[in-house]
């Protein structure tokens, strides 16, 4: 039996979310349909909420920061130049050297190497993101865009709670893809508050 793939672009995360809202899948986000527009209009916003909500061991990233040639105008002595896939801080080494993120930079007083622990926001090709993420993008997505698209409040609710439980999914697979020890069972996500 062939091994089997599965697509893995933006436009496959958008019709997962517009799927459990009975609606017809689009081919482009281009196309100018009711559909394409609000996943658009959303999906940014749906990557950031669960990206953003979470240290995904999967979308986590190490690397040494260049120093940029321009200093900060005031309060910092040093900038240092963000990756253009950063999400958001987890750590910065060395530390104990106050920082703030501002505009694309890390300002700091640190004059050495500087390395940062991130999480990286996916960009344009999600084949690398793992698929229980892309479906609580997908989840949340389609929550995002259930009342818009049917005016059927129950079903957004009902969506909603399925985004949550994707989430969660999500959450316990990371948490077990990087742990050696895991014991099924031991440190997993307890599902039992969410399928009431």
């Amino acid at each position: 039996m062939a091994a089997i793939t599965y697509p893995r672009t933006w436009v496959d995360v958008c019709n997962r979310g517009l799927s459990p809202l009975g609606a017809e899948p689009i081919t482009t986000l281009a196309e100018g349909t009711d559909r394409a527009n609000l996943c658009v209009l959303h999906l940014p916003q749906a990557v950031e909420t669960i990206v953003g909500g979470y240290d995904w061991n999967c979308l986590k990233e190490r690397v040494e920061l260049v120093q940029s040639a321009v200093d900060p105008v005031y309060e910092y002595d040093y900038k240092y130049t963000l990756p253009t896939d950063f999400g958001r801080a987890i750590e910065v080494s060395p530390k104990g050297y106050k920082y703030s993120i501002e505009e694309g930079f890390l300002l700091t007083d640190m004059d050495e190497e500087v390395y940062l622990l991130y999480i990286r926001m996916p960009t344009d090709d999600p084949t690398d993101v793992p698929g229980t993420l892309l479906n609580a993008i997908s989840m949340e997505l389609s929550a995002m865009m259930a009342f818009p698209l049917t005016s059927n409040a129950a079903l957004q609710a009902r969506i909603e709670e399925k985004s949550k439980a994707a989430r969660l999914a999500a959450i316990n697979q990371d948490n077990r893809s990087n742990d050696a020890d895991y014991v099924a069972g031991s440190r997993g996500v307890d599902y039992s508050e969410e399928r009431r």
